[in-house]
């Protein structure tokens, strides 16, 4: 029995590891039902996928299932709170303008949840060697993002099958940045889009350099260093300088030597963020002054408040923002406009209502918490880094490789054997 056990632990850990490494991946099966088409158009955000790093991820929660001693899964508490998530959740769909919508996401939540709580239980993940298979991870697909840089293009061949898509500098809407009048492409490695990979370097910069490992590891970890700031220059993605500067300032004031003192800012940013409908309103009205993604940001920030004056208790349901932009104009929208507002917690706002943004807030606010009295210093940076970085963009919430790095920091962070 306890070599099947020993197998079984040994074969957990490598898809956790596996898992770990091919986070950047977006490899997966497509479903395009009716309900993901708007205007006769396909939207990725609404078609059903099945990624690999789902099946390994599910697999993993299954072997931890029978690994785990049943006493940590069944206490009063933990059924308690998981009873009043399930709830909230009936509710949500139950509202939702789209239920298969809602119903999928919902799953895709669960299922990371579970995810989390396992790795917070997992006593047999070393952090030398995550933090190794981290470096290694970002070394082959910061490479591949570099490459796409100097050829101007994406690979192609075997890199297709880790889930690089495939386009060139000259592919309409492609993302490109002008260095000394040259147009250059941005590094997308195997994401799909560079704000997304930046926002994944962003995290694992921080756990570089904050997390402690052995001298040996040195020069892994300084080349893993030099690929994500060489990286980062060419994304250039302003959401992540400007957190990454944030972050710095703090750092350099010491102020997370005493986190009392900055305890508020996550706080401060979900309440703003939730208001900024009112504030994108006004800016709205000098619209001419600001560049076209300003623009339209404003504008699906002002789409937001619309909806939720009519759906302010419920919201309109999970995943449901994209599908549910038509009805607020009687004129077709532009096709460009057919994305989430790109703000997570008005994103979330909008589609859970006011008793899903004040559960959120909640349940945020005792994870900080812990954070703080645990004095997880590590942890406590990479949530401020999500939140600012959050407020700008909608990735965190809506593409897979940023979801998966939430929760996976969200169950290391809750391990005893992390700092």
């Amino acid at each position: 029995m306890n070599f099947i056990k020993k197998i079984l632990h040994s074969f957990q850990q490598t898809l956790f590891y596996s898992i770990v490494f091919l986070i950047p991946t977006q490899i997966a099966y497509h479903i395009w039902p009716k309900y993901s088409f708007v205007y006769g158009l396909k939207i990725d955000y609404l078609s059903v996928a099945i990624y690999l790093t789902d099946i390994l991820i599910v697999i993993y929660v299954f072997l931890s299932f029978f690994t785990n001693k049943r006493s940590i899964l069944y206490k009063k508490g933990n059924l308690l709170n998981v009873l009043i998530f399930l709830l909230f959740i009936a509710i949500n769909i139950f509202y939702s303008s789209q239920r298969e919508l809602s119903i999928l996401k919902w799953i895709k939540i669960l299922e990371l949840l579970v995810f989390a709580f396992f790795v917070s239980k997992d006593r047999f993940i070393k952090s030398d060697f995550i933090y190794k298979i981290f470096c290694f991870s970002i070394i082959f697909f910061g490479i591949i993002g570099l490459a796409q840089v100097i050829k101007g293009s994406t690979l192609g061949g075997i890199f297709y099958y880790f889930g690089e898509r495939s386009f060139t500098s000259l592919t309409p809407g492609i993302s490109l940045i002008n260095v000394f009048n040259l147009n250059l492409l941005r590094p997308y490695s195997t994401f799909s889009h560079p704000n997304s990979f930046a926002g994944y370097l962003l995290i694992v910069l921080v756990l570089l350099i904050f997390w402690k490992t052995n001298n040996k590891d040195k020069y892994l970890k300084y080349l893993t260093f030099i690929i994500i700031c060489v990286l980062l220059i060419f994304i250039f993605s302003k959401a992540v300088l400007f957190s990454l500067f944030v972050v710095s300032m703090l750092l350099f004031l010491n102020v997370f030597k005493n986190v009392q003192t900055i305890k508020y800012l996550p706080f401060l940013i979900i309440i703003i963020s939730v208001l900024s409908p009112i504030f994108s309103v006004f800016l709205l009205k000098y619209r001419n002054a600001f560049p076209d993604n300003v623009t339209e940001r404003l504008l699906l920030s002002k789409m937001s408040g619309q909806i939720l004056k009519t759906n302010s208790m419920f919201g309109i349901g999970l995943n449901n923002f994209i599908s549910y932009m038509p009805t607020l104009s009687k004129l077709r929208m532009p096709f460009w406009l057919l994305q989430p507002v790109h703000n997570i917690f008005l994103l979330f706002s909008v589609e859970t209502g006011l008793i899903g943004i004040t559960f959120f807030f909640i349940n945020f606010f005792k994870y900080f918490k812990y954070l703080i009295d645990n004095n997880k210093t590590c942890f406590i940076i990479v949530l401020i880094a999500i939140c600012l970085t959050g407020f700008f963009d909608h990735y965190w919430f809506t593409l897979q490789q940023n979801l998966i790095i939430i929760f996976l920091f969200l169950g290391l962070s809750k391990n005893k054997q992390f700092k």
